[in-house]
């Protein structure tokens, strides 16, 4: 589905720019995250365009994985 995406894009809040992050493992769209104390990000959920996911992905910006 061209609405899903596995891409992930990182704001920097002084340039208030945008690069590219993390490739996720699963294509998804409206799903929920959160940033965790130590700066990976938790991704949950969404829809792949075919079905509703219940999986969950933890992305790491610093590392870029």
């Amino acid at each position: 589905n061209e609405d899903t995406l596995a891409s992930s894009e990182l704001l920097d809040l002084e340039t208030e720019t945008f690069s590219p992050g993390p490739e996720m493992e699963s294509r998804r769209f409206g799903c929920a995250a959160a940033v965790l104390e130590d700066g990976r990000v938790v991704v949950v959920g969404g829809y792949d365009g075919t079905d509703t996911l219940t999986t969950t992905e933890v992305l790491s910006p610093a590392s870029n994985t």
